[in-house]
């Protein structure tokens, strides 16, 4: 490339510079790929999120038809709204409350989609409360993330975070408020007992104390219409039908395996990885076909990766980098509250991913990283041009 001159408009001297061509921006086939993206993301962000959805609804329910666990917890006690259901010293026991529906809202200061949760909640709570069934509807918040955020926590408005303490019951959870066996003393804990790590959770339990409603979304992609069935059917006495069981808790090696294969499988309809999973096996696909011809042309020795090795390579791959994201995240929280910032932090990723997507389209990533690719990436790797073909190095 030429060096810059006194003659070069800005466009030229940025391109120079950083390697950026900001006239791909002005191509018809710029936007005509970005028309047909925002059209298969879409599709598969939607496809994806059903398919969760799916998932999360069956999740921790199943088996024997069960009343829930008891629990304690504390609340915040304010005057008014919890000293209407709590003891002198501003317990809520679950069983003290029979007789009536209480929708349990599983949740968190810092958790986003419960935000929207809880918002439904608002617009529906008048609603609920003039039901005409025997049974009174009320809504019982748990703090969920009790490891992190302090009951003053959850009791603290905070309008940035789009975060309102609720006017309604509002106690935080803890590992030992779940009553296992009273007379024995035996406690659990409550996000264990109730399968409520994946907030928000919102359980509907009637007035005998079976669940008769499940939401795990604050923006569900079948909508409320059945939950909100659920507490109407739950105040008239008619949900016995809609009765299913809380499972029992798994702690196995083989619970864990299955829920981390099952979650693990839905990863690959996120948008960010469903588009190249296509190209990526075909590219295997047709490496394997080719087997003979790369021998017999000497550039492969040996035989062609097998499908459980190339899974097991970039299952590596992907576990490398996210345990050291984990890390990451792990030694922050010991220095910082990050529970507080999570918001922010989202947003600030879908800026930053915004920016370095429109600074790759223009060109600027391999310019920026070209040292990557000749001292990393060309060093290491091989391609089929290449006299040597290592396909397992490359993975």
């Amino acid at each position: 490339m030429q060096e810059p001159t006194a003659a070069m408009g800005w466009k030229q001297s940025l391109q120079w510079k950083v390697g950026i061509d900001v006239d791909v921006f002005t191509e018809k086939k710029t936007w005509q790929a970005f028309a047909v993206s925002v059209l298969l993301f879409a599709v598969i962000a939607y496809s994806g999120l059903s398919a969760f959805g799916a998932a999360s609804s069956m999740f921790g329910v199943g088996g024997e038809i069960r009343e829930v666990p008891d629990f304690e917890i504390e609340t915040v006690n304010r005057t008014g709204i919890e000293d209407n259901y709590t003891n002198e010293t501003g317990w809520f026991t679950l069983s003290e409350q029979r007789g009536n529906v209480i929708i349990l809202d599983f949740m968190a200061h810092a958790c986003g989609s419960c935000h929207y949760a809880q918002i439904h909640m608002e617009d529906e709570l008048s609603t609920w409360e003039n039901l005409s069934g025997p049974y009174p509807v009320m809504i019982v918040s748990i703090g969920s993330w009790y490891a992190l955020e302090t009951i003053e926590y959850l009791n603290t408005t905070d309008p940035a975070e789009k975060y309102f303490v609720p006017d309604w019951v509002l106690g935080t959870g803890a590992p030992d408020s779940v009553i296992l066996n009273q007379s024995a003393g035996e406690r659990g804990d409550l996000v264990e007992q109730y399968f409520a790590q994946q907030i928000p959770l919102l359980l509907v339990i009637d007035h005998e104390g079976f669940i008769v409603g499940k939401q795990n979304s604050g923006t569900p992609v079948e909508g409320w219409g059945e939950f909100d069935s659920a507490v109407v059917a739950a105040n008239l006495g008619n949900a016995t039908d809609l009765r299913m069981g809380l499972k029992e808790v798994d702690k196995s090696f083989t619970g864990i395996l299955v829920l981390g294969l099952m979650l693990g499988i839905l990863v690959y309809f996120s948008p960010c990885a469903f588009p190249v999973l296509p190209g990526y096996v075909g590219y295997y696909i047709s490496l394997g076909l080719r087997e003979d011809e790369l021998r017999e042309s000497g550039k492969l020795k040996g035989p062609m990766p097998k499908h459980i090795t190339v899974g097991v390579l970039s299952g590596l791959g992907m576990m490398t980098f996210f345990a050291l994201l984990g890390l990451l995240v792990l030694g922050l929280s010991e220095v910082i509250d990050i529970t507080s910032y999570l918001h922010r932090f989202a947003i600030f990723i879908a800026i930053l991913l915004f920016v370095l997507g429109s600074f790759m389209l223009m060109g600027g990533t391999a310019h920026l990283l070209g040292w990557i690719d000749k001292f990393i990436v060309q060093r290491f790797s091989t391609t089929e041009s290449d006299e040597r073909f290592t396909p397992r190095r490359n993975m």
